[in-house]
């Protein structure tokens, strides 16, 4: 799926473990509680993107242009967002550990990203991407 475009798509809880979304358009696109489990973003366009929620857990956000993008709450643990444009991200109470990699001079802790060394459980890969429908509400709502 690289060079896919999906601006504006509705993508709520979709699974895209393990997925190669390099230099994909997803700006402005709603991702709240989806998958991203390994995802490769490498290069991706992210613009005010809606990922609360979301499991990043390991992407590689490597040069990822994220300005304006939502990722409150999202699990951002071992994620590379080495050389990513974060500007003007909201990250309040994004989960990150000691090997979430982040761009040159950013602080996690003055963005509210909370630092934790607890594992927690390693998502189930589900091969390819699905969209599921039977899904409890998100906590952020609408």
């Amino acid at each position: 799926m690289t060079k896919t475009s999906l601006m504006h798509a509705d993508l709520r809880h979709a699974d895209f473990s393990k997925t190669r979304l390099g230099q994909a358009r997803l700006d402005y696109a709603d991702l709240r509680g989806a998958r991203l489990y390994r995802t490769c973003l490498d290069g991706a366009l992210c613009t005010g993107t809606d990922f609360r929620e979301a499991n990043l857990r390991q992407a590689d956000a490597t040069r990822a242009s994220l300005a304006r993008a939502d990722l409150r709450e999202a699990d951002l643990r071992g994620a590379n967002f080495t050389a990513a444009d974060l500007s003007e991200c909201r990250f309040t109470g994004a989960l990150a550990d000691h090997s979430t990699r982040w761009p040159s001079g950013f602080d996690p802790h003055d963005a509210g990203i909370v630092l934790t060394d607890q594992a927690g459980p390693e998502p189930h890969h589900i091969p390819g991407w699905t969209l599921r429908t039977n899904l409890t509400p998100l906590k952020t709502g609408d």
